[in-house]
């Protein structure tokens, strides 16, 4: 009589096969959910803002649905890499030296935890590879960015990418009044 009990190998192939599966199911869902939001970056940048300049209006009350919608400025900001020394210069030349962070990179070997601990005080003294990695947050150039549109100010296109565009943006105003 043979034995019911389900070889090892055959348990395994059957998880392996659930777990592709389920690999499969979140790629899908991942692609879907991508696909949403560029739906929704098309209406919220690209149809509403469209439709309510037709309209000739920045705002609306919708209280039927409980909606508000207002038209605002967004904007996009980055800084090329070919112009990252550039852009860092002008920003500290200009009075926005604060808004750039610069990391420090030091590589130690498994078993140098204390002088790692240490190193602060010992770069200058020791002979150890380091590597000044400059930034400026994303969330913080496009605050900045922002900013400086609002008040008029140009940036320089040449050392920096900023695109602004009108966005609408869309609150619940039944959520609102329900939580009062």
């Amino acid at each position: 009589m043979d034995d019911p009990t389900p070889k090892p190998g055959d348990r395994l192939a059957a998880m392996a096969a659930v777990a592709l599966e389920q690999i499969a199911a979140v790629d899908s869902l991942e692609a879907d959910l991508a696909a949403a939001k560029a739906r929704l970056d098309r209406t919220q940048r690209t149809d509403l803002p469209e439709l309510m300049k037709e309209l000739g209006i920045s705002e609306a009350v919708l209280p039927e649905v409980g909606i508000k919608i207002a038209l605002t400025m967004g904007v996009d900001a980055s800084i090329p890499e070919p112009q990252r020394a550039g852009a860092f210069a002008w920003l500290a030349e200009n009075g926005y030296g604060a808004l750039v962070r610069a990391e420090v990179k030091v590589t130690f070997g498994a078993a140098e935890l204390e002088q790692a601990t240490a190193c602060a005080s010992l770069l200058t003294e020791r002979d150890y590879e380091t590597e000044i990695k400059m930034s400026v947050p994303p969330p913080t150039l496009k605050a900045w960015a922002t900013e400086r549109l609002e008040a008029g100010e140009d940036i320089p296109p040449e050392l920096f990418n900023v695109r602004s565009y009108d966005m609408a943006r869309i609150s619940n105003s039944k959520a609102k009044r329900k939580k009062a």
